[in-house]
Parts: C-alpha cells; sequence; structure tokens
C-alpha cells in the first residue's frame, strides 16, 4: 500500500509552483523595463516612474502557468495611464492598439494606432516617429 502524503501538501506544492511563476514573471517584466530604457514605451511620453509591464497577448483568467505569455515578445513597459487606455479601461475613445512589426514581437520595432489608424511607428525601440 502507498503512504498517503502529509495533509497540505498539495496545497504547499501550489503555492510553490504560484511563487516560481510570479518570480519568474517579476524577472521578465524587469527585462522588458531594461529594454525600454525605464521608460514609458507609448509614443512621445517618455515617463520613468509608476511603470508596469503591460502585456500585448493577455494572460486570462486562469493566469500563465506555463510562461507562454510572459516574455519579453509579449510585454512591452507602459506608465500606469497608457497602461490603462491599452487595456481599454480609460473608455473607447482613449484605447489604442500596438501592432508588432516583426517576428521579434515586443523585442523588435512596434506601431501603434487608434480608430484603426496608425499614428506612430518605431524606427528604433523606444523612438518614434508619426505614420
Amino acid at each position: 500500500m502507498f503512504d498517503k502524503p502529509p495533509v497540505g501538501t498539495a496545497k504547499r506544492e501550489h503555492r510553490q509552483r504560484q511563487a516560481k511563476a510570479n518570480r519568474a514573471e517579476v524577472q521578465t517584466k524587469q527585462q522588458a523595463r531594461t529594454r525600454d530604457g525605464f521608460m514609458c514605451r507609448y509614443p512621445w511620453c517618455g515617463v520613468g516612474n509608476d511603470l508596469v509591464g503591460a502585456h500585448l497577448t493577455h494572460k486570462g483568467i486562469g493566469g500563465d502557468s506555463q510562461q507562454i505569455r510572459t516574455t519579453t515578445q509579449t510585454i512591452i513597459t507602459l506608465c500606469s495611464p497608457h497602461h490603462d487606455a491599452l487595456d481599454g479601461r480609460l473608455g473607447v475613445s482613449k484605447r489604442f492598439v500596438v501592432e508588432r512589426l516583426t517576428s521579434h514581437g515586443a523585442d523588435g520595432l512596434l506601431a501603434f494606432s487608434k480608430d484603426g489608424t496608425r499614428f506612430a511607428v518605431e524606427t528604433a525601440i523606444g523612438t518614434v516617429v508619426p505614420a
């Protein structure tokens, strides 16, 4: 016969897996902030405080336990107001879309559009020109 594991083992193992995934996500977001020069990547913003790592592909309700949606290719650095606008929390009129211009995702060049019209294109990471 098999011995039963001690009470609470499954919960403890689940918390350990969650903690490991959270540490990995924090590290990936730090790498994205470094790549973006510790500045908001939204065109002509340049804010260097109150920064967040914004997922270009949402993690979904279940999170990202397999760490496939949390990579430097899927995260850009934005200030809180622009992160809220990207996610649509400030209303439809302020929402914008980020388009990946290369196969490198956010590690490459991006274009920004609003209401279906592209208004800015990066020539280098963090350097934009009007579209």
